[in-house]
């Protein structure tokens, strides 16, 4: 492990506290490749390291991680819907993620079920490198794939 890392797949997941990177998957240190921000989007910063992953380390599979309950997907509903507004630097957060809750906006359902989908749906790039999207239940631990 300290003279390199040979990780099978890399998880963009969400920072939320109740989720960490191995949980729904069966994973060791250094078989996966990590990079976590609160509503799983894909940014600057997480696609240079995805890169990295993909051309240094030969990662053949990325993971787009939602889970049900997002709060940074139920913030983002709400900064649509009722225009709430936050501080900092968390309308960074909701302006990514506002595509896809207003794509989920005028389907049927549960808008927040319906936009955490969406969120993974559009993060997922589609290449030579295998991408995939999965929701990780809260309540149960299993992680359906979506893609």
């Amino acid at each position: 492990m300290v003279l390199g890392q040979n990780p099978y797949a890399g998880i963009l997941s969400c920072a939320d506290s109740r989720i960490a990177p191995k949980h729904g998957s069966d994973t060791g240190r250094g078989n996966v490749f990590v990079w976590r921000v609160a509503g799983n989007f894909a940014g600057t910063g997480s696609l240079a390291s995805f890169e990295y992953a993909m051309t240094v380390l030969s990662t053949p599979l990325i993971l787009v991680r939602g889970h049900n309950n997002c709060g940074a997907v139920t913030s983002t509903g709400k900064a649509v819907k009722v225009g709430q507004t936050f501080p900092g630097h968390i309308p960074s957060l909701i302006s990514a993620i506002r595509p896809a809750v207003n794509a989920a906006l005028h389907g049927s359902g549960d808008l927040l079920e319906n936009a955490i989908r969406q969120n993974d749906l559009l993060n997922v790039k589609k290449g030579s490198l295998r991408v995939v999207g999965g929701i990780y239940d809260l309540s149960t631990g299993t992680v359906t794939l979506i893609v």
